[in-house]
């Protein structure tokens, strides 16, 4: 059981799960690509500030989420397509709640 994860949804209504557990965000990364079997793809973008970053994104098939760290969030995962908010919603019910 993974504790400290929150789940939401941004204002597309899409799902995220967000925690400022530092290494509680690296045990979910660890499960997305061992377990799961994602795939990082993309960029790690610092924007500048200590407080923000964009990460790679995990992809798995047709399902993508996009992944960062903001200073008033922390870790997050926000889904970017249905597939994705279906998996996210699975994974928190299943190891988050």
């Amino acid at each position: 059981m993974i504790k400290g994860v929150t789940l939401t949804s941004d204002t597309s209504e899409h799902m995220n799960m967000e925690t400022k557990g530092y290494w509680v965000s690296w045990r979910i990364a660890f499960m997305l690509v061992l377990k799961y079997g994602f795939k990082r793809e993309g960029k790690v973008i610092g924007t500048g500030s200590p407080f923000e970053s964009i990460y790679q994104d995990y992809i798995e098939g047709q399902c993508k989420i996009k992944a960062g760290f903001e200073g008033m969030l922390g870790y997050y995962w926000s889904a970017e397509n249905d597939e994705a908010d279906q998996f996210i919603k699975t994974f928190h019910q299943k190891h988050c709640q």
